[in-house]
């Protein structure tokens, strides 16, 4: 709680003024952890706790934001056309599709 603004902890060198520790200034950080074993939120929960200790000072919290990324899988269609009639397809041939 030292009135910082953070991305996983390197501090961002676009605050104006850029000062730490002002009275009444805020402190946002960011941190994207990498949970890509699943060690904080596991496949299929619908629920997750956050907590925030401090040990030297006291702290109101306002705001607390959390996005979550959805793994989609990557689905690519193949599609083949034949002309059942041969040739350069053209109107009025016959096609079949293979997806």
């Amino acid at each position: 709680m030292n009135s910082t603004h953070s991305v996983n902890g390197v501090l961002t060198p676009y605050r104006i003024p850029l000062l730490n520790n002002t009275a009444g200034g805020a402190d946002l950080d960011v941190y994207h952890p990498d949970n890509s074993s699943f060690h904080y939120i596991g496949q299929s929960e619908t629920s997750a706790t956050i907590s925030m200790v401090a040990t030297t000072d006291t702290y109101w919290t306002q705001l607390v934001t959390l996005a979550m990324d959805v793994e989609e899988p990557d689905l690519q269609t193949v599609m083949t056309i034949n002309d059942v009639n041969g040739g350069t397809i053209e109107p009025g041939d016959t096609l079949f599709y293979i997806l």
